[in-house]
């Protein structure tokens, strides 16, 4: 009985160490009977790929961003960058964003440990839309208004430009783009600046002005330029009733003695005995007057007479019962050399007059009983030109030598006729009836005291023509009439 622990407990050793023996077998040599593998060891990606989506809300292309300031001052204060960022980033990887000016810089780690370094340039659009109009159709803007001739506002309103921002000198911020549009109502160029960025505009207006060329006489007190005006609704200038100026270049120099003067005129309001009175003017009572007067309330007549240091002479009816149209212009032209001065209507020449005492004249207009308009006023002063104008204006041109006197007297002036040779021949054939005239030089009679008259005369009786009653037989004049200075 003291033996039977022992074997048990002899036993239970044996089988233990069978067990543990069993169980290395196995571990080293496996259910087949082969060594085990060890475990495969851990790879860490290198994968550092990385898309660029946006920056600051703005899509990245090439490397490139382009934004507007207000863009970039947002994305300048952003805390977080990345968080501002749009991007596809590989697997296991990390990102920081950093910012130096403009440039963005992308640091991409792998999960190796490994980095790469990606970078976006930012293209920062202006929001700067300042600029200033130095000079518009080549006149310098002053207190934001340009002065033009009337000639050239015509030419550049004949250009009808949508965009008239070309005629402009222009100093803008840098990206601004500028556009200019004429508005006609206004008689302004309104000028529109946007920012690079288009964030931002702004407006500015370069008024036309149109110059008036009306003053007084340079030497004698003789008109005012407040009476003439530019009517920027009817692009004309408008002279009030009563207004009376002189004309003068347009830097508003005195125009004298020699000049070409060329303008369209028409009544505004008128009444009858109305007129418009276009001046060779020196003083109050020397001057050539060349007017169109209302005669009733639909015709005027087209006259001329002076004053030489004395009242108004000599009046000539040059064009008479002309019909008036509302809103119809006329033509007139007054070609002035020294004491000459030749008038035109409508491109024909009416009358040439020269005053001996006038010594300096210069262009003058007025208004009576009216208002008138006045448009496309020019004046040449170089004398060759001048004096060309006027032999053409004379080409055409007869000037009689006879007419009313100085007193305005005559009587059937219709009865005189001119022959081919200049001579001047009186038709009477009764002996109640009378010829009258003065001889006249340059448009004016011959008279006062400081002239006499010498030609010669022949007489004649008519042949083949039978006659009622003795009468008066016809003389014939020789149109030499000398001017003879009395000393």
């Amino acid at each position: 009985m003291r033996k039977f622990p022992w074997m048990i407990l002899l036993c239970v050793l044996t089988a233990v160490c069978v067990m543990a023996c069993g169980g290395k077998q196995n571990k080293d040599t496996g259910a087949a009977g082969e060594p085990e593998k060890p475990p495969a060891e851990t790879v860490l990606s290198g994968d550092k790929s990385l898309v660029i989506e946006t920056v600051g809300g703005v899509a990245v292309t090439d490397g490139r961003a382009t934004m507007t300031t207000a863009q970039y001052e947002a994305f300048v204060n952003a805390a977080d960058k990345k968080s501002a960022c749009t991007y596809t980033l590989a697997d296991k990887a990390s990102l920081t964003v950093a910012m130096d000016g403009f440039t963005v810089t992308f640091t991409v780690t792998a999960e190796d440990g490994t980095t790469e370094v990606k970078a976006v340039e930012l293209d920062v659009l202006s929001d700067d839309c300042e600029f200033t109009v130095t000079a518009f159709y080549g006149k310098d803007v002053r207190d934001g208004a340009v002065v033009m001739t009337e000639r050239e506002y015509r030419e550049f309103v004949a250009l009808d430009c949508t965009d008239v921002g070309e005629y402009a000198e222009v100093v803008k911020a840098d990206g601004a783009k500028v556009t200019a549009k004429y508005v006609d109502s206004t008689q302004t160029v309104n000028f529109r600046a946007v920012s690079e960025d288009g964030s931002t505009q702004k407006l500015l207006a370069v008024e036309l002005k149109v110059t008036e060329p009306f003053g007084t006489h340079s030497d004698v007190s003789f008109g005012q330029a407040s009476g003439i005006a530019w009517d920027r609704e009817r692009k004309v200038y408008r002279a009030e009733t009563g207004a009376a100026a002189t004309i003068k270049q347009v830097d508003g120099s005195t125009v004298k003695d020699c000049y070409y003067l060329s303008l369209d005129a028409t009544f505004d309001r008128y009444t009858t005995d109305g007129e418009m009175v276009f001046y060779s003017y020196e003083t109050s009572n020397l001057m050539i007057r060349f007017y169109i007067r209302f005669t009733d309330s639909a015709h005027y007549s087209v006259r001329s007479d002076y004053r030489d240091m004395s009242d108004y002479k000599n009046e000539q009816f040059l064009n008479d019962n002309v019909k008036f149209t509302s809103g119809q212009y006329f033509n007139v032209c007054l070609i002035n050399i020294g004491n000459e001065l030749v008038m035109q209507y409508d491109g024909e020449t009416l009358y040439r007059r020269v005053l001996p005492d006038m010594t300096h004249s210069e262009p003058a207009f007025s208004t009576y009983k009216c208002s008138a308009m006045l448009k496309n006023i020019s004046v040449v002063t170089d004398e060759s030109k001048v004096r060309a104008a006027r032999d053409k204006a004379l080409e055409n041109y007869d000037e009689k030598p006879y007419g009313k006197t100085l007193l305005g007297s005559s009587e059937n002036l219709n009865k005189i006729a001119i022959n081919d040779d200049g001579t001047v021949i009186m038709n009477n054939a009764s002996s109640d009836s009378r010829i009258m005239a003065a001889p006249y030089e340059n448009g004016v009679p011959v008279g006062g005291l400081e002239y006499a008259v010498g030609g010669k005369h022949e007489q004649h009786q008519n042949v083949g023509r039978k006659r009622k009653q003795s009468g008066i037989p016809d003389i014939q004049f020789f149109s030499e009439f000398y001017k003879i200075p009395l000393v």
